[in-house]
């Protein structure tokens, strides 16, 4: 603390990065209210999907842990911050619009399939994180 008293410069930069922790603080409660809310709607619509090929899962990718993957909140929220640091983002994308005959559909008495949702809905639903969360990030770093 001394040094903060001592030399004008890191006194102002001091000052400065205390003043915009408020900004700070509030722009990442904001991004972990949309990671949460993204992952919930993940989790209920893609948690029986079919590991993919690709990405999705896949054992013939090596990971350190765990694959991206859909089945609980927490890989959820890890394969979105994937997504927001563009981690091959796109071949999540195909893995979760796998269809038939690549995946077993919902029989008619209420059973799950392992199929993914339509083209359109995962595009709108990717894009719409990505272009949120890359706004909020651009957000972050600028506006505060």
């Amino acid at each position: 603390l001394q040094i903060v008293k001592a030399i004008p410069a890191v006194r102002t930069l001091f000052v400065t990065l205390m003043e915009s922790l408020q900004q700070f603080l509030n722009v990442m409660a904001l991004m972990f209210c949309v990671f949460s809310l993204y992952a919930l709607v993940m989790t209920t619509l893609l948690s029986h999907t079919r590991e993919g090929f690709l990405r999705l899962g896949s054992p013939v990718h090596q990971f350190p842990a765990d694959p991206p993957n859909f089945r609980t909140y927490g890989t959820s929220m890890y394969t979105l911050f994937r997504i927001v640091q563009s981690d091959e983002w796109h071949y999540i994308m195909h893995d979760i619009m796998v269809a038939e005959p690549y995946c077993t559909p919902a029989p008619p008495g209420g059973q799950i399939g392992d199929c993914g949702i339509s083209f359109t809905g995962a595009v709108v639903l990717l894009m719409s994180f990505k272009l949120l969360a890359e706004y909020m990030l651009l957000n972050l770093f600028i506006g505060t």
